[in-house]
Order: C-alpha cells, then structure tokens, then sequence
C-alpha cells in the first residue's frame, strides 16, 4: 500500500492513520453511548476485573455514581500521550478480551469489535490491522501482510471453527500467526513452523483417529487416503514436511529461509486444512 501511494505521488502518513483510529475508538467510549454502557453504570465489578487485568491502580476513594475515577484511570490507560500504537492495540485487545469473558458485557464486546473494523476499513489507508470475529471466543485484532494471506487465513479459521473436535489446531495455527507477525529473527521463525507442524499432527489424528499418527506419516498407504490426497499431492505435502523437519532440526545458521519462506509454508499448511475439511464434510453430506 505504501509502495502504491509513493508511485502516484500521493503523501502518506501511517501515524496521522494510527492517530484517527486511536481517535475514532476514543470518541464511542468518551462520548458514545458504548463508554457510558461499559464504565459509567452502577455494576463496578467490571472496573475492578478491567483495573486488574491491565494492572491500574484501583482508586481508594469514594466511588461516586458513575465511577467517573474509575473511568478516568482506563481513559487515561488507553490515551496517555505516552503510549504508542503498538502498546494500545495490545490493550485494546486485553479490553476486547475481557469484555467477552465477562458475560454481560459481551454483546457491547462485539458492538465495540465491528465498530473497529468498521473504522479500520473506512480509513483513508490501511493500517495493516484486520478484525478477527469467532463463534466461541473473543474477537482478535491481528496485522495482516496481504489481502490474499488475509483471505487464506480468515477462510482456514473459519472452517476450523465448524466444529470442536478442531480446537487443538486452532491453538497452534493462532499461536503460530501470532508469533509471525513479531517474529524479527531465524530463531523465532523456527517456532512458527513448530507450531504449523503441530496443526498437521493434530490434523491427521483427528481425521485417522490415531493419536499414534502424525504429519510424518502423511504419505503412508493407510493415511494420505484418508486425507482424499492423491499421489501428487502426498508428495507434495512430504516434500512439505521434509522442508518444515529441516528448519526444525537443522542448525540455524546453516539453513537459509526468511519470513517470506514461511508465509509460503503458512499458506501451504492452511491450503491442506481446508482440502481436507472441506473433503471431509462433503463426504458427510
């Protein structure tokens, strides 16, 4: 995007963008009705759990009838001058995770969660920030690095989320996107492909049954069938499997792959989980 706008000759300033989203998010709780629902209430166990989580102080005073101290320790907590964007996305998620928890509060969780993505897509540039809505639990605020790695991501969560016999892939197919987007070095790209692997590994014993089964046996006889690959795909998904031992295992230093190599093996790993689940309830119907 940035690239887009030097080439027409466009200025661009990602912080002006960061400074109207942290703006537009402080204007639903500082003027809108959302911030008087969630803060300003006479319920201040929310205040307490929300001081708590994000480590506040939990004002000694008298508490008045709408907690307006309460509400002044969170605003200042969000829109301090001394926060930078990255610190404020990390607690506006702790917010968005809490507020889902909590119970009533849920559905001004979900208000708050469309509100943002709403604002993230009518800014006048992207922001590299996308809003993750799930059934079963809290919305998440992730980055993003294309439209077409967004899209392979969003539709291979969505497919695990049909059923809970796929949460253990779930856990390390987030754990994984969540230490790519921060991963600075060889070490903690390493971890990502662990973590890719591991959602093989939990894949194949779900659809085998076996928990004794795993990615290295992807193209045994009695296993690539079950996951309706053909003869072409076994060997490209052993291939795959050969490539993510090696990172795993090899020294670093004496393998070459970057960050672009494992958004390669994210897509790949996601590409066979929805094959196979979406072969898998075709089958069923």
């Amino acid at each position: 995007m940035k690239e887009l706008y030097r080439r027409f000759g466009l200025s661009i300033d990602v912080k002006k963008a960061q400074e109207m989203f942290r703006n537009k998010i402080k204007n639903i709780f500082v003027f809108g009705q959302l911030g008087h629902d969630i803060f300003r209430n006479e319920k201040p166990d929310i205040i307490w759990v929300l001081s708590n989580d994000l480590g506040l102080e939990y004002p000694s005073i008298s508490i008045s009838p709408f907690y307006e101290d309460y509400f002044k320790a969170v605003y200042d907590y969000f829109w301090g001058e001394e926060i930078n964007f990255e610190e404020y996305i990390f607690r506006l998620q702790i917010l968005i995770n809490i507020l889902w928890d909590f119970g009533w509060t849920r559905d001004y969780c979900q208000k708050l969660c469309y509100f943002i993505k709403d604002t993230l897509e009518t800014l006048p540039l992207d922001i590299g920030l996308r809003v993750i809505m799930h059934e079963t639990k809290p919305p998440q605020i992730m980055p993003f690095i294309s439209k077409k790695f967004e899209k392979e991501i969003v539709d291979t969560l969505g497919l695990l989320e049909s059923s809970e016999r796929f949460k253990d892939i779930i856990s390390s197919y987030e754990s994984g996107l969540k230490e790519f987007f921060k991963a600075k070095n060889k070490d903690e790209l390493r971890d990502i492909v662990d973590d890719m692997y591991h959602c093989i590994d939990s894949l194949i014993q779900i659809i085998t049954g076996d928990k004794n089964k795993g990615f290295r046996h992807i193209s045994d006889k009695d296993v690539f069938p079950l996951l309706h690959l053909n003869n072409y795909q076994k060997e490209l998904f052993k291939q795959l499997r050969e490539w993510m031992d090696k990172i795993r295992h090899i020294k670093t230093s004496d393998l070459e792959y970057d960050k672009n190599d494992i958004e390669m093996i994210i897509s790949m790993v996601s590409a066979l989980i929805r094959y196979v689940i979406l072969k898998q309830n075709a089958q069923n119907n």
